[in-house]
């Protein structure tokens, strides 16, 4: 029963008794009332029985007429009294017709004399009155025994009345006493538990269960308030944590960055004190030596410089794994071929192995892929000075029709102590205790792989080891990729080598940079010239043609963007030269931007000689896609150039690994207005051959840029070019048309490369 149920069940009982004690006291009220009301009767036909007296006494004094009335008067007043006297208990009918015979003999004897004169007979006057006086004598002896029976009656009333009362107010008080404690029970106590409860919440004790065994609403209100309870405890336990390891990623960060600064300073001390070696020799292959180990120096502190960049970029969720098919084989070969030196030079043994057959092409971003192989690999190998490094992988097919790719990397060096294993894989986690000196690094490498494996979808722990060494490992389900000829094809990064010697541009405003890349463009062969900022590298450009320029994003006076697009929107024959953006802010959306600005490729500082002519060769592939086709076509009939494809597979696919698919999407979507309006100057400038050509220039080189080569080659070549006169009307229509079939053929590449 509910404690409501309980109140209202104890209201309705005391209210029901209540009930019953005031019918009780009314009861005995009424029984006073009665009795009072009866000596009154009894009191009123004795007075009337007696006042009978005085008016015999006046008629027999022969006091007229008025005594006689008023006898009639009392008479009948006192017949009716006696005859009320029916209604007292214990007096019958035959005692009232008794007082009513004595009544009406008094009656009769005051009238006989009344009919007989004073002096006629005075003694029958004196019998009558003698009858009279015994009548009443009779009647007031009569009333007075019934009186002191009313009084006997009413005193034993006024007992009862007294004991009834007595008990109402006992029990009256009884009651009270017991609504207190049931009271207490019901309601109090369980307040006190209630109040309890909150008292033990506000005093913090909430690992402390509320224990209540009560089924009614306070037992309900204990209940949530005991989950609110276990809340808190919750609550309080997770900032407790959350504390803590705030504060123990805070120490860390403190070990990171004094870390940090150590590793930047070694390799930067190295490059610096090799350089200044360098500078104080004579002996040219002392100087070679010197610079070399500069050289290494300085491209550790880029590995360390890039891990960092890396971690920035995935903190900020920036990174963006791209799905392109790839080897598993040659990935996981070209890692042993990388650490399988460094492991001779330490002298440790370097195992690979794989599956018997060759894996199958797989959908991934490989270059993740090989960095997170590359940390667990140099890890190993850095770690281990005796046994051997072992790299296992296999590629498992699923229920799904999806393929596991794992790697398993096994070592023979210090391990890693049982209360690390939970840890190693945090930000800033290092195992510099495990007293590996010169070892520690910077704590970030397993970091970003745990970071990169999750943002693929796939799995990297570390397998607890008895023995000494350590064993990691990763995991990744992908896609199999398409075996048909249309299928998005593999990019290598393997360095491309410039065909021809070129004449370059460079545009940068420090001293120092601008030096280095002339050096290593001089050393190739090319000639080059050098401009400080936008407005010098436009100066530069009307003296004398360029085959590409190296433009540097932020400079002085005119900026690398505002530069490129003056340059786009010149009407001279420059306006289309091949722009490589130079920059340290070379994430995919910031690329993005530049190549909307109209630059043709980007690659990040410090420049790296193998990018730089890997830049070259594109821009020079570009611009011989696009300048040397059109001339070639000149001779030929249109069957040759049907012969050319609507759009550079290779190409197309290089550019949407630079810019990223949804910027190459915008970029078709933004061509197409701009093409139709320049095929429309075409067709427009009948007698200006200069605007004709000004027009196809600006199509062959947007069209080049998107990799759109028939289109490009039909640009490129005069309007009467192709084998027969062609007039600009004919010209336009299958400009129009290789633009669409271009735009068609460029989106379905897409779309299957996205799929």
């Amino acid at each position: 029963m509910t404690l409501r149920a309980k109140i209202l069940a104890l209201s309705f009982t005391i209210g029901a008794i209540a009930f019953v004690l005031a019918g009780l006291s009314a009861g005995t009220i009424y029984l006073i009332a009665r009795d009072r009301d009866r000596l009154i009767l009894v009191r009123a036909v004795d007075q009337n029985i007696r006042d009978t007296e005085t008016l015999a006494t006046e008629i027999l004094l022969d006091g007229g007429e008025r005594p006689y009335r008023q006898w009639k008067s009392l008479s009948a007043e006192l017949s009716t009294r006696i005859q009320g006297l029916d209604a007292l208990p214990g007096v019958s009918a035959g005692v009232v017709n008794e007082l009513l015979s004595r009544l009406e003999a008094m009656d009769r004897a005051f009238v006989r004399i009344a009919t007989i004169g004073a002096v006629d007979d005075p003694l029958a006057r004196s019998i009558l009155a003698g009858q009279i006086r015994t009548n009443k004598g009779a009647l007031i002896g009569r009333v007075a025994v019934l009186e002191n029976d009313v009084h006997a009656r009413q005193s034993e009333t006024f007992r009862i009345v007294i004991a009834a009362n007595v008990i109402v107010l006992t029990v009256l008080i009884l009651l009270g006493i017991g609504h207190q404690m049931v009271l207490r029970r019901f309601a109090s106590r369980a307040l006190d538990e209630l109040v309890g409860a909150i008292q033990q919440i506000e005093d913090g004790h909430l690992s402390q269960p509320i224990q209540s065994e009560r089924r009614d609403e306070i037992g309900r209100i204990l209940l949530a308030l005991d989950q609110m309870r276990a809340q808190l405890n919750q609550r309080v336990i997770t900032e407790d944590t959350a504390r803590q390891r705030a504060e123990e990623l805070n120490q860390a960060k403190s070990k990171f960055v004094a870390s940090v600064s150590h590793e930047l300073r070694t390799p930067l001390m190295g490059l610096l004190g090799m350089m200044d070696l360098a500078l104080r020799r004579d002996d040219p292959d002392a100087i070679k030596r010197d610079l070399k180990r500069a050289q290494t120096a300085g491209g550790h502190l880029l590995d360390l410089v890039n891990q960092i960049l890396d971690f920035s970029k995935i903190e900020a969720g920036k990174m963006v794994i791209t799905e392109e098919p790839f080897s598993p084989d040659t990935l996981v070969e070209t890692a042993r071929s990388v650490f399988a030196v460094q492991a001779s030079e330490k002298g440790i043994q370097f195992d690979l192995m794989g599956p018997k057959t060759p894996s199958p092409l797989l959908i991934g971003d490989s270059q993740r892929l090989s960095q997170v192989l590359y940390n667990l690999v140099g890890n190993a190998v850095k770690f281990t000075d005796i046994g051997a490094v072992s790299v296992l992988y296999q590629i498992e097919k699923l229920a799904n029709g999806r393929y596991q790719f794992r790697v398993d990397v096994i070592d023979t060096g210090p391990g890693i102590p049982e209360d690390k294993l939970n840890t190693i894989f945090e930000e800033f986690a290092q195992v510099g205790e495990r007293g590996v000196a010169g070892k520690v690094g910077t704590g970030l490498g397993l970091t970003i792989s745990t970071r990169l494996v999750s943002l693929m979808g796939g799995e990297i722990g570390v397998r607890p080891n008895r023995e000494k060494g350590a064993h990691f490992f990763f995991s990744v389900d992908l896609d199999l990729a398409p075996a048909s000829e249309d299928a998005r094809p593999e990019i290598q990064d393997a360095p491309f080598l410039p065909t021809r010697k070129c004449r370059v541009l460079i545009t940068e405003d420090i001293d120092i940079n601008r030096t280095i890349v002339c050096e290593y463009l001089l050393s190739d062969g090319h000639s080059v010239a050098e401009a400080a900022n936008g407005v010098e590298c436009l100066e530069q450009l009307r003296k004398g043609p360029f085959d590409i320029v190296f433009m540097d994003v932020n400079m002085p006076v005119m900026g690398g963007l505002e530069a490129t697009t003056a340059i786009r929107a010149s009407s001279e024959s420059w306006s289309n030269v091949p722009i490589v953006g130079l920059t340290a802010n070379a994430f995919e959306e910031q690329v993005s931007s530049y190549i909307a600005a109209g630059m043709n490729d980007c690659i990040s500082k410090p420049v790296v000689l193998a990018e730089l002519r890997a830049a070259i060769a594109r821009a020079i592939k570009t611009d011989e896609s696009a300048d040397d086709i059109g001339p070639q076509l000149e001779t030929q009939a249109d069957s040759r150039l049907n012969a050319v494809p609507l759009v550079d597979a290779v190409k197309f696919a290089e550019l949407r690994k630079l810019v990223g698919p949804e910027k190459l999407s915008q970029l078709i979507d933004q061509s197409r207005p701009f093409l139709s309006h320049e095929i429309g100057e075409v067709e427009n400038a009948v007698d200006d051959e200069q605007a004709v050509k000004t027009a196809l220039h600006k199509i062959k080189g947007t069209a080049a840029n998107l990799t759109y080569l028939r289109l490009s080659a039909l640009a490129a070549g005069n309007p009467a070019s192709q084998g027969e006169e062609r007039d600009l009307k004919q010209l336009t229509a299958e400009l129009h048309a290789l633009a669409k079939r271009s735009e068609a053929r460029a989106l379905e590449l897409l779309h299957e490369m996205d799929a």
